[in-house]
């Protein structure tokens, strides 16, 4: 067996995950080879009947079962006909990309999926339950312990968000909103805003009627940097299937540097880590102050935020313990 991935298919948000997937084939004995694209004169040299693609391009397997190949370790990162949908509100675009959705979860050999909830929308949804799965949210971080002391970190009540004020998911207008509010009804409330849309933050703020904020755009490699002296960390999604689905990484990059998320409920998988964790605040749209203001008065301790994410790292963002794992159910999944 012979195992290849794509150069096309990796950003910022894919490489971590899709190397975690990459090392437990490499703990088996097996090198990916990572190739420019799929496409004929990249492929059309391969064996038919040995070889194995590690892909994640909705376009992917679509394309490389039409050469002939059969074998896919394919990791479904959201919803992509949903997500298209929801940015151009195109309907034969929907079509037609949930037409390659159902020829990649119909074709996958071996499919990771960000929750369990996302699974069960591609049941109900291509009406049958997938060959072989493999559940390991999104994330890309390690826990940063020194963060978590940062001088007067918990003592302030500084909020900040990280990410794009235009995405249409991000719902930035309405974290703009629910910030102006608390600013508007406690005095001691400032916002840190790291994005590329710098005006385009800066206007909506204005226009919700935020004052005490800053926003910047900063190298990604200084995000930890700039939020360490952060309390809280807004993740607000509107409640749609998109978000019923989603693990966005949002939450590592906040919890590794001691930052409080706010999330929504829409995000089911976090609401039912919430369950089970201590030091995340779950919010619905029509209470969102009212739980972010009794956070707010929470007296909190540093090395109680840290044995409470600590616990988060260990078993649901364990890089070490994902390899293991993947390792183990993929060494039976070859050797069947």
């Amino acid at each position: 067996m012979k195992f290849y991935s794509f150069h096309s298919d990796c950003n910022n948000v894919t490489i971590f995950y899709l190397d975690i997937i990459k090392d437990a084939l490499n703990r088996l004995g097996y090198r990916v080879q990572e190739l420019d694209a799929p496409h004929w004169n990249t492929v059309k040299s391969l064996s038919r009947s040995d070889t194995y693609f590690v892909t994640t391009g909705h376009k992917d397997i679509p394309v490389l079962r039409a050469m002939g190949f059969k074998h896919f370790i394919h990791w479904f990162q959201g919803l992509p006909a949903e997500e298209d949908y929801l940015q151009r509100h195109s309907l034969w675009r929907k079509w037609a990309m949930s037409l390659l959705d159902a020829i990649s979860y119909k074709r996958a050999s071996y499919g990771f999926y960000v929750s369990t909830y996302q699974i069960d929308f591609f049941a109900s949804k291509f009406g049958r339950e997938p060959v072989r799965s493999f559940v390991m949210p999104c994330f890309n971080e390690t826990i940063n312990r020194d963060r978590f002391f940062t001088a007067k970190k918990y003592e302030k009540n500084t909020f900040c968000y990280v990410g794009s004020v235009t995405d249409a998911w991000q719902c930035f207008g309405e974290i703009a909103a629910i910030y102006a509010q608390l600013e508007n009804r406690n005095s001691d409330c400032f916002f840190k805003v790291l994005t590329l849309q710098v005006e385009e933050a800066r206007d909506m703020l204005r226009r919700a009627g935020a004052k005490n904020c800053e926003v910047k755009s900063v190298a990604r490699d200084k995000v930890s940097q700039e939020i360490a002296d952060c309390k809280f960390g807004f993740i607000i999604r509107d409640d749609i299937p998109i978000n019923h689905v989603a693990t966005p990484t949002k939450l590592s990059n906040y919890l590794s540097n001691g930052v409080i998320p706010v999330f929504s409920s829409t995000l089911l998988s976090y609401r039912d880590l919430a369950t089970e964790h201590d030091f995340l605040v779950t919010v619905d749209k029509d209470d969102a102050v009212r739980r972010i203001e009794v956070a707010m008065s929470r007296l909190i301790s540093a090395d109680e935020v840290l044995k409470s994410y600590q616990r988060i790292f260990d078993t649901y963002l364990n890089r070490k313990k994902f390899v293991d794992e993947i390792s183990d159910d993929l060494n039976r999944f070859l050797n069947v």
